[in-house]
């Protein structure tokens, strides 16, 4: 009943976007069958389209509409089994059922790890039988496989806390370790190979995950106007969640208070990050709204009921009004319903869910307006879609997608990230089109994203038509001649630096800034939380976002058109002047080196 009252939206209308061009490409691996590790690098996994129930193609709707279900039935499972110890079970279906509106507002790998946690906590107090912690470490193995391949970063998450939780429960120690080790291998392999993959590229998705997740903090944090006050909601809220959880664990045993603290600290570092490098509505719900979940996990006597639920109402007020959500919003369920019978509808209904992709397709066409010119020089061809819409792919079927690795080039934030889209770019494997858009995310230079394979793209392709907000490049044998040092400038934080002429017209120029990033307290920081933004100031007036992993592969500062060949609102900007600034983060370098270099371009030569 309680799932049924707070059914997840699921069979979602596709649409264009940053956020929906993700989960269209999501969607497109999985259908078209590319390579994890090889073709396709995100800390997202072969299994990352289940985490997002849209109508792109009818059978991985389903199957993401089964995830999404069976998440949200873990979510209120775990809830009235823990609050029913407490406070019996008319009021524990009762704070259940707001936890479940809660938890639908964000059903992600996020929230399984929400449930997750509340297993560890059940099986910790020691109230189960020895089969059922046995059979906690397999299944917990499991569904940590399984979210490895889903979302890295979650995945890791889960198996971490589980393997703690199998630790200490019961006298198996490393017997218990290696039934889960044998348990997420197993389940690994499973769904790896089942979705098509090789074997041989499970090193390359691990590495290249823990690339995505370990830049995240370094390039993807943002501060919402407005959202400042939130730090401080966030202390009341973990220190009433503590409060809590103490009371919950104050008569278990001394080993097993110890571990919770472990797994207390690991979610709360990683639903802190999740929600505040990234600080804006979205992941700050995640955040509030995981800690009302989370305190539905302890148990505690009955004479504290009282301010248990005092506890849980400031829980609530705070999520409520982190969210904008109102009392109506969770209590009237009527839409929750009309949802739940529609995407029943839609599910059941082979003929339906194929009648919901068509007329998806049919209104992604419309959003994205290509017109009937660049599509007949982009279709029957391999294409790759630049800086991020990779959902175009999906729109226009007859596309060949043949995406770089990191397909959102905003996502290439580390120099080995960037390196893998160069080293694509300047492969045999190489798509032999690219349709181009001239945007940025973050207030940054779009000349400036995955500076790398920016250049690799400069070298082998060029323009063939241009319409509207779209350019068709072409790919050509690498054009790029040798690189020439034209010297090198000591400066400062803070200092304007002049750009030399690169004394030819038919030479680009590069801008390779090194000492931003090279301090290890610097690098240590970056990963685990989050920095000052670094910022860098062109031709006096126009001010951009850096991110300081990727500048030291050379930001394009010169490119005339004469000689890169592409027009107009996609041309290069030239840059004059450049200043770089920060606010004295942690670890952040002072003193910069810029080394600037000129790569000459010859004539095109078509490729093949």
């Amino acid at each position: 009943m309680l799932v049924g009252l707070s059914f997840p939206a699921v069979g979602l209308v596709p649409s264009p976007g940053l956020d929906q061009s993700w989960m269209a490409a999501l969607h497109l691996a999985a259908q078209r069958g590319l390579d994890f590790g090889s073709q396709i690098a995100s800390t997202f996994g072969p299994l990352g389209f289940l985490s997002v129930p849209y109508s792109y193609e009818a059978w991985t709707l389903a199957l993401s509409a089964a995830y999404t279900v069976a998440l949200q039935f873990g979510l209120c499972a775990s809830s009235v089994s823990a609050l029913r110890r407490s406070l019996g079970l008319p009021l524990a279906v009762a704070l259940a059922f707001v936890i479940a509106r809660v938890g639908r507002a964000f059903v992600t790998p996020e929230l399984a790890v929400v449930v997750v946690f509340m297993l560890c906590v059940s099986v910790l107090r020691g109230d189960h039988s020895a089969r059922m912690e046995r059979l906690f470490v397999v299944l917990g193995g499991v569904v940590a496989a399984v979210h490895l391949l889903m979302k890295f970063n979650a995945g890791v998450s889960m198996l971490v806390m589980v393997a703690i939780t199998a630790w200490f429960v019961g006298r198996r120690t490393w017997r218990s370790e290696l039934v889960l080790a044998g348990a997420v291998a197993g389940t690994f392999a499973t769904g790896w190979l089942s979705m098509g993959n090789r074997l041989t590229d499970v090193g390359r998705f691990l590495i290249s995950s823990s690339q995505v997740a370990s830049g995240y903090s370094e390039a993807m944090g943002v501060e919402e106007l407005g959202r400042a006050g939130e730090y401080w909601l966030a202390l009341l809220v973990i220190a009433t969640l503590a409060a809590l959880a103490w009371v919950g664990i104050r008569r278990w045993p001394p080993h097993r208070q110890v571990v919770m603290v472990l797994l207390g600290m690991l979610w709360l570092y990683f639903s802190l990050k999740h929600g505040f490098v990234r600080h804006d509505g979205a992941h700050a719900l995640r955040f509030f709204g995981g800690v009302l979940v989370i305190a539905s996990a302890f148990t505690w006597r009955k004479v504290v009921e009282g301010p248990v639920i005092a506890a849980f109402a400031l829980l609530l007020l705070v999520f409520m009004q982190v969210s904008g959500t109102k009392a109506t919003d969770l209590l009237n369920v009527l839409p929750t319903l009309r949802q739940a019978s529609e995407g029943a509808v839609l599910l059941a209904s082979p003929g339906r869910r194929t009648q919901a992709v068509t007329e998806a397709r049919e209104s992604m066409q419309q959003a994205y307006g290509i017109e009937a010119g660049t599509r007949s020089l982009i279709e029957g061809h391999s294409v790759h879609i630049h800086p991020w819409e990779a959902g175009v792919a999906w729109a226009f079927p007859r596309l060949a997608w043949a995406p770089m690795p990191i397909f959102q080039s905003y996502s290439a934030y580390t120099p080995a990230l960037d390196e893998a889209n160069a080293r694509f770019l300047s492969s045999s494997a190489a798509p032999e089109r690219i349709l181009r858009e001239q945007q940025a995310i973050d207030s940054r230079n779009p000349d400036w994203e995955s500076p790398a394979a920016t250049l690799a793209m400069v070298c082998h392709y060029v323009e063939v038509h241009t319409r509207d907000r779209w350019q068709v490049l072409d790919r050509v044998s690498n054009r790029c001649g040798g690189k020439e040092p034209l010297g090198t400038v000591e400066t400062k934080i803070g200092q304007t630096v002049q750009v030399p002429d690169p004394g030819s017209h038919d030479r680009i120029m590069l801008a390779h800034v090194r000492g931003l990033d090279s301090s290890p307290a610097y690098r240590l920081w970056a990963q685990l939380l989050k920095i000052p933004t670094v910022s860098a100031t062109v031709n006096g007036s126009t001010s951009f976002r850096l991110v300081p992993g990727t500048v030291s592969a050379g930001l394009l500062v010169r490119a005339p058109q004469r000689v890169v060949g592409y027009s107009g609102p996609f041309g290069f900007s030239p840059v004059h002047t450049i200043r770089i600034d920060h606010r004295r983060g942690f670890g952040l370098g002072e003193e910069l080196t810029i080394e600037f270099v000129a790569v000459s371009l010859r004539e095109a030569v078509p490729d093949g």
